[in-house]
């Protein structure tokens, strides 16, 4: 008969410090952890900035609305140059813009939220001029000066009498009205 060994180890028995279901327990709470600390550490870094949602593109969507049905001649989509300049050019101002657009103001008449309007030729990108007047060179361009904030942009094909002819561009050709809000 054999002789048991003295120095051999003691069989395994329930009393032993770590199980399979251990190990799987801790590695899941050490992922959730994880998890957690790189969903949240970034919004406690951020730097505040502004938002656009959908209310803003509501926004933009109206003031161009306005502008057309405001401009608009005979012609389905084709606006007044001229009435353009006239009418939002020179009296442009936070409290006709808040009247005109119905933007959001406070009760001192100080404006919420911003608007620019840019008539500007199709193909041409954010940073191209806007069409001029013919006459006066008056580029067609209204509201505040953007810097570069989140905003919501909406465009709108038209055409537009009174601009400037260049070799590129006649009368009747197809514009981009662009309406941004911030």
């Amino acid at each position: 008969m054999p002789r048991a060994n003295p120095r051999a180890e003691p069989a395994p028995d329930s009393s032993r410090g770590q199980t399979t279901q251990d190990f799987v327990v801790g590695i899941g709470i050490f992922v959730l952890a994880v998890a957690f600390v790189f969903t949240t550490v970034p919004t406690f870094l951020a730097t505040p900035t502004g938002s656009v949602d959908g209310a803003d593109l509501a926004q933009a969507d109206r003031v161009a609305a306005v502008i057309v049905s405001d401009l608009e001649t005979d012609t389905p989509n084709e606006l007044d140059g001229e009435a353009f300049n006239d009418t939002y050019g020179a009296h442009w101002d936070d409290e006709n813009a808040t009247a005109w657009f119905g933007l959001r103001a406070s009760d001192d008449d100080h404006r919420f939220d911003r608007v620019n309007v840019t008539i500007r030729e199709l193909e041409d990108g954010p940073n191209d001029p806007p069409v001029e007047l013919n006459e006066s060179g008056v580029p067609l361009t209204v509201g505040d000066d953007y810097r570069n904030q989140p905003y919501v942009q909406v465009d709108r094909i038209v055409t537009v009498t009174g601009i400037n002819e260049s070799a590129e561009l006649e009368e009747g050709d197809p514009l981009r009205l662009e309406v941004r809000t911030w």
